[in-house]
């Protein structure tokens, strides 16, 4: 009855607001104040609708009771109460508004459209900074109507997508459309001095989807994966659109710099005479969902914290499990996303397997890399890790500014784990007491390199090699001047 009342209000372009009852995963059911709001394209027709919804028992008690008692007068809905959701109207407006506005120019921009929808996905997505406390945004999304509606069946599905962005019509425009400035910082992409930051600055913070569709263009991936330009472009926008720009580290900008690094590598002669297209494929995919989702914190501190991540892991491997988990879940969820659905099943196997491998392996194994059938996964492995963490291998201006940021994070991980009392895993991120140069030293002789020199070896990056050895010094000399 509920449904084919709300299917009644936003089939005629109105709001609908009122209760319904949730689901949680235990199988325990609660009450949840809905809105429901119809978006109305540029010809008149129903386009999408944006669903807000908050749990009504984290409700202040004041509005708590206010709601209850309303929903039995109005059990089908109609039911709002102005003073706590004004908060809502107010960034719902600006949504909407920035959603009729693109629409109305679908035909004439469709690179405009996309980068004004993806700043109304991001408004949603910030939004929650702004509203009352308690207030439920583990689920805000797009359900775009057609060919492509959700039914009960998905809940599962969406549960465990952070945020549906808005899908390409025509892939192709999105390069071929995109402003001067994009394109300019694109050129030079295939080099390893590459500066993806200036990429990231120019698309705020959304380089993946730019810079990936450049490097798969570059190793034909739709080839290889029988996918089209579309779907690649759509999963690219899913991908970056779960990672969480709120981190100054582990962002989107990450998994671009990462891929990057990743094609860079796959370039080398010998490299590419030992992997096979699967192989490769494989390895730009790992590179670009490695970090997926990342929260900002360790899994140590997930652990100690007893986040729900570590619980549902068993305290094993907890973030590598999250993204490898999350980067199916996400990718296998829609065929208009779905990369994988043009290949055959032992071709998906093996690459899923691959993917999976290259991100769980935590790239202490060093060994001497041959050109053999043999060494195939271990060569994606050192490929991988040595891509993240490729940091200290690029220019200096762009190894310090990585720097600062991956210490950012594990500064504010210091802060937490002191406040609430958890285990300090993060003890040499003091910001009273750390030692930037030294720690960065520290990472170098310990982890950078030995896993370098292992791939050199192998691959033969000798330009890395130098500006590893050229940053190692910059940070001597500044320890050496008592900057701290």
């Amino acid at each position: 009855e509920i449904f084919n009342t709300i299917k009644s209000y936003v089939s005629r372009g109105k709001t609908w607001e009122g209760s319904y009852v949730g689901k949680r995963k235990s199988g325990e059911t609660y009450p949840q104040f809905v809105r429901v709001i119809p978006i109305i394209g540029h010809e008149g027709f129903l386009t999408h609708l944006v669903t807000i919804k908050r749990d009504i028992s984290e409700m202040e008690t004041k509005y708590k009771k206010y709601v209850e008692e309303s929903i039995k007068s109005y059990p089908n809905g109609r039911v709002v109460d102005p003073n706590h959701i004004r908060t809502i109207e107010a960034s719902t407006s600006m949504v909407i508004n920035l959603i009729k506005i693109a629409q109305e120019n679908t035909r004439s921009s469709p690179s405009n459209v996309t980068q004004a929808l993806d700043k109304v996905l991001q408004i949603l997505k910030d939004a929650e900074i702004s509203f009352p406390q308690g207030a439920d945004f583990d689920l805000i999304n797009f359900t775009e109507l057609g060919t492509n509606r959700r039914t009960s069946q998905d809940n599962t599905q969406r549960e465990l997508t952070r945020i549906w962005p808005s899908l390409v019509v025509n892939a192709k425009t999105i390069l071929n459309e995109a402003p001067p400035e994009i394109k300019i910082a694109l050129e030079g992409a295939s080099d390893w001095d590459y500066d993806i930051l200036e990429l990231e600055r120019i698309t705020e913070k959304r380089p993946l989807v730019y810079l990936g569709m450049k490097i798969f263009e570059r190793f034909r991936m739709g080839h290889y994966l029988n996918a089209s330009a579309d779907v690649l472009c759509n999963w690219l926008k899913l991908i970056e659109a779960n990672y969480r720009q709120s981190n100054s580290y582990h962002n989107s900008t990450h998994a671009g710099d990462v891929l990057h690094a990743s094609a860079c590598f796959l370039d080398c002669d010998r490299v590419k005479s030992l992997l096979d297209p699967l192989d490769i494929m494989a390895s730009l995919i790992a590179a670009i969902v490695h970090d997926v989702d990342h929260p900002g914190v360790t899994s140590a501190f997930l652990c100690n914290s007893h986040n729900p991540l570590a619980l549902l892991y068993n305290d094993s491997a907890v973030l590598e499990s999250h993204h490898a988990a999350l980067a199916f879940k996400l990718t296998t969820s829609n065929d208009r996303v779905n990369i994988f659905k043009g290949l055959e099943s032992d071709e998906y196997r093996s690459i899923r397997s691959s993917i999976i491998d290259m991100i769980a392996d935590d790239g202490t194994e060093l060994k001497v890399i041959e050109s053999s059938s043999e060494n195939r996964m271990l060569a994606k492995r050192i490929l991988i890790k040595c891509a993240d963490i490729s940091n200290p291998s690029r220019s200096w201006i762009l190894s310090k500014e990585w720097a600062l940021r991956i210490l950012d994070e594990y500064m504010c991980q210091y802060d937490e784990e002191d406040k609430e009392g958890l285990p300090l895993t993060m003890h040499m991120f003091n910001r009273e007491k750390c030692n930037v140069p030294q720690s960065q030293r520290s990472f170098y002789d310990y982890f950078v390199k030995d896993l370098f020199k292992a791939w050199h070896s192998f691959a033969h990056i000798p330009h890395v090699m130098k500006n590893i050895e050229e940053n190692y010094d910059h940070w001597r000399n500044v320890e050496q001047k008592g900057i701290k």
